[in-house]
């Protein structure tokens, strides 16, 4: 199972963001609007149900299903930066005077945009 440290670079930090006492308390008020309101019992009985609720969605692949949202394989990466780049492409074919400094420093940008990106998801990958 992958951790977020592969996508975040920071050990569960989705885990922590989801377990933090500051958002259990907004999503236990986000469901039952009366909760500023309950006893402290009811309040702890919500909290744990909350918490079993978080438990089930991580045994059931939470943390993979979000990191995948985030994965893109190198074909996609090449795909994303080549429609950047023709934004301003570096020359249109058999047309010399389409050539500018300014087109060739975006492709060479575009360039070198993607294979950083691809340098950097190929290594959270191996992680």
């Amino acid at each position: 199972m992958k951790d977020t440290e592969q996508v975040t670079g920071q050990p569960g930090k989705l885990r922590d963001i989801l377990e933090s006492l500051e958002f259990m308390e907004n999503n236990c008020l986000s469901y039952r609007h009366d909760f500023g309101l309950m006893s402290d019992e009811e309040r702890s009985a919500l909290r744990f149900e909350y918490r079993e609720w978080i438990r089930a969605m991580y045994n059931n692949g939470l943390i993979d299903k979000i990191l995948s949202l985030f994965t893109f394989t190198d074909d996609e990466i090449e795909e994303i930066i080549s429609e950047v780049e023709d934004i301003h492409p570096y020359k249109e074919a058999g047309n010399i005077e389409s050539y500018s400094e300014y087109n060739q420093g975006w492709a060479d940008a575009c360039d070198i945009l993607g294979e950083r990106i691809k340098a950097i998801m190929n290594k959270q990958t191996e992680k």
